[in-house]
């Protein structure tokens, strides 16, 4: 069995990068922003500042917010573990309040009826 590629870089079919060559996004390299994501190949969050487009600098602190969306853990989260999903949750993920509200309410069947959770 063969290993494929982490990264076809500006090319719109992977699984024939070898080909085409015409069909190349010539800016996708320069204008890529792969710094700070996480590679589950090998399992880390890469800070590397080569990962940067050009011009950029790399931030001094490379702590992550919670979300990069909400400021704070939203109410209607409940109990729930915040933030549900992410490299640094055990497990890479926990179920959000809408799984656990259907679970909890639709299991047997029948209608599902979110405003008996929320």
């Amino acid at each position: 069995m063969g290993v494929g590629p982490i990264y076809v870089l500006g090319y719109w079919n992977s699984w024939s990068a070898g080909a085409d060559t015409d069909k190349f996004d010539p800016l996708e390299l320069s204008t890529l922003l792969r710094w700070r994501n996480y590679d589950y190949f090998s399992q880390t969050t890469h800070w590397d500042p080569q990962e940067l487009p050009a011009g950029e600098t790399a931030p001094a602190d490379q702590t992550l917010p919670a979300s990069l969306y909400l400021a704070d853990k939203p109410s209607w989260f409940g109990s729930v573990a915040w933030p549900a999903i992410g490299p640094d949750v055990s497990g890479m993920s926990n179920k959000l309040p809408a799984q656990l509200c259907y679970e909890s309410n639709n299991l047997g069947g029948g209608a599902f009826d979110a405003s008996r959770c929320y």
